[in-house]
């Protein structure tokens, strides 16, 4: 693979919580669906175990109302309390792999997300690329906005 085709994003938030806590809720793939935007709408198809550990495989169905994609994702580097990383094995991308990341500050936990990924349809997936990227940066805005809410509501 060329490296010049890959993207990155990466979004932090800081969310007043013990990172055990928070870590545990994303080993917990059931919660995916409560910090999702409602659209495109997440369905899990199969979940190998829970909570996830290296190895363990996720496939979900994403519902964008004409057309849905299935998406098969890995977890490929999974160490305790500090990150989980997915590689996509079937889905709309030519290469995915995306890190949570979980970093201890005196206000609580910063979680970041970062996304290496290449997309596909040649020059059409270039063309599209600040949709792609908008359309990201809205999905982990919810959900970095839902997982602070559902931490700091007490």
């Amino acid at each position: 693979m060329n490296i010049s085709k890959y993207y990155t994003y990466e979004r932090s938030v800081l969310i007043n919580a013990p990172k055990i806590k928070i870590f545990e809720f994303h080993r917990d793939t059931n919660n995916l669906p409560e910090i999702s935007p409602p659209f495109p709408k997440i369905k899990i198809i199969s979940i190998s175990e829970i909570p996830l550990q290296n190895d363990s495989v996720l496939i979900f169905q994403l519902n964008y109302i004409l057309f849905k994609i299935n998406w098969e994702i890995k977890i490929t580097d999974f160490v305790f309390n500090e990150r989980i990383a997915d590689l996509q094995l079937r889905g709309p991308f030519i290469f995915w792999k995306h890190y949570h990341i979980f970093t201890s500050v005196d206000e609580g936990t910063i979680v970041t997300d970062r996304i290496d990924y290449i997309l596909p349809f040649g020059i059409i997936g270039k063309v599209l690329h600040p949709l792609i990227k908008s359309q990201l940066s809205l999905v982990f805005k919810v959900r970095h906005n839902k997982t602070k809410s559902f931490f700091e509501r007490n």
